[in-house]
C-alpha cells in the first residue's frame, strides 16, 4: 500500500519473470546485486507479480538517494600499473528514479594522483537505468597500493547530485590484474583479466598467450586466479560479457575474439603458440572458438565441455531428435 504516486527502487533476485500493476519489468535470475530497477508505484495497493527461478528469492523496495543516482553494484575498473602512467577507463550504473530523460550530467573521479576529468553522461529515459563509461587519466603510485577514490555524479550546472567511493588497486606488472578497454561491438567498457607470464630470463623464448573461458557463474578474475604464474605463458580470461553471459556464443564469442585481438598487439608473445581452453560452459567456448576459429589457435583443450545445452541438461522444451554428432558422443561416451 503506498501513500502517494513515487517513484521506488526495486531490489529483487531468483525470477524469471515480473510484472508491476501489468506492466512487464526486466527479470533478474541470476542473483546478482547489479540489479536495481527504478518503478513507479501508485497511490494505493500495487501489484508486483514474479515467477520464481533458481536460488533465494528476494524482494525489496527502497527509496532512491538521490533523483539520479550512482549504483556500485556492477562497478567495472582497472588494476593500475605501479608508477605507470594512467589513461584508461571505468564504468558504472546511473539509475534515473525521475519520469524525465535526464540530460547534461556528467561523471568525474577524484583521487590522488589522478586528473579531475569531466566525462558526459548520455541521455537516460526515465525510470530506467545505464551502465556508463568515465575517464581515468593521471599517474599511479610507486609501488603496491590501494588508492581511495570519490567518483561523483553532477548535474548540469555543476551541482553534486551523488557520489560513491571505490578502490582502484595499484599492482606490479608482474601480478595479474584487470585490464578495461572500450569495445568496438558495442562502445562499452568492458575488462578481461590477465595474469602475465613469469618468465626467469628475458633471453627465453616468447611466452604462448592461453585464451582462458569461465565456466558458468564464473567472473573473468576468478578464472585467471585458478592459475598460478607460469613462465611460458600469458593467461588471458575475457568475461563472455556476464558470468553466465552467452555460453561463449554470438556475443560471448565476440568479446573472446576482441580480447586476444588486444592482448597480440599489447603483449610480448609467440604467434605461433596461442591456445585456447576452458572449463564446463569454458569448456564449450573452447569447442566454440576452437571450430570456429580453426587458423586462430594452435591447439584447442576443452575441459568438461558440453557440446549443446540440449545434451548438457535437456528440459522437456528441448526434447526432439538427437543431432548426428550428439548420437556419436552420447552413445559412445
Amino acid at each position: 500500500m503506498s501513500d502517494s504516486k513515487h517513484a521506488v527502487v526495486l531490489d529483487s533476485a531468483s525470477h524469471g519473470e515480473m510484472y508491476i500493476n501489468g506492466e512487464p519489468r526486466a527479470a533478474n535470475v541470476y542473483s546478482r546485486n547489479y540489479f536495481h530497477v527504478p518503478v513507479l508505484l501508485n497511490k494505493g495497493t500495487n501489484h508486483l507479480l514474479l515467477r520464481g527461478g533458481r536460488g533465494s528469492f528476494k524482494v525489496r523496495l527502497y527509496d532512491p538517494p538521490a533523483p539520479v543516482f550512482l549504483h556500485e553494484g556492477d562497478l567495472t575498473v582497472p588494476d593500475l600499473l605501479a608508477g605507470r602512467a594512467v589513461n584508461t577507463w571505468g564504468a558504472i550504473v546511473v539509475i534515473n528514479a525521475t519520469s524525465k530523460q535526464t540530460k547534461g550530467f556528467a561523471l568525474e573521479l577524484k583521487a590522488p594522483g589522478l586528473t579531475n576529468v569531466e566525462t558526459p553522461v548520455p541521455p537516460i529515459g526515465p525510470l530506467s537505468i545505464r551502465k556508463v563509461r568515465f575517464r581515468i587519466r593521471g599517474t599511479a603510485p610507486d609501488g603496491d597500493a590501494t588508492i581511495a577514490a570519490t567518483l561523483e555524479l553532477h548535474e548540469r550546472k555543476g551541482e553534486l547530485s551523488h557520489s560513491v567511493g571505490l578502490e582502484l588497486k595499484v599492482i606490479g606488472p608482474d601480478r595479474p590484474r584487470n585490464v578495461t578497454f572500450i569495445s568496438e561491438i558495442d562502445g562499452s567498457v568492458q575488462y578481461f583479466s590477465l595474469r602475465p607470464a613469469t618468465p626467469s630470463s628475458p633471453d627465453e623464448p616468447r611466452p604462448a598467450i592461453v585464451l582462458s573461458c569461465h565456466g558458468a557463474a564464473v567472473k573473468a578474475h576468478r578464472q585467471s586466479g585458478s592459475y598460478s604464474s607460469k613462465d611460458w605463458f600469458h593467461i588471458v580470461a575475457p568475461t563472455n560479457r556476464r558470468p553466465y553471459g552467452y555460453d561463449w556464443e554470438d556475443f560471448g564469442r565476440m568479446d573472446a575474439m576482441e580480447v586476444l585481438d588486444i592482448v597480440k598487439k599489447s603483449l610480448r608473445h609467440d604467434p605461433s603458440r596461442i591456445y585456447v581452453t576452458g572449463h564446463s560452459m569454458g569448456g564449450h567456448g573452447a569447442w566454440h572458438l576452437g571450430v570456429t576459429y580453426p587458423d586462430k589457435f594452435a591447439a584447442v583443450g576443452p575441459s568438461a565441455g558440453w557440446l549443446s545445452r540440449s545434451s548438457y541438461g535437456r528440459r522437456r522444451s528441448e526434447e526432439g531428435e538427437e543431432s548426428p554428432m550428439e548420437g556419436i558422443v552420447l552413445n559412445n561416451g
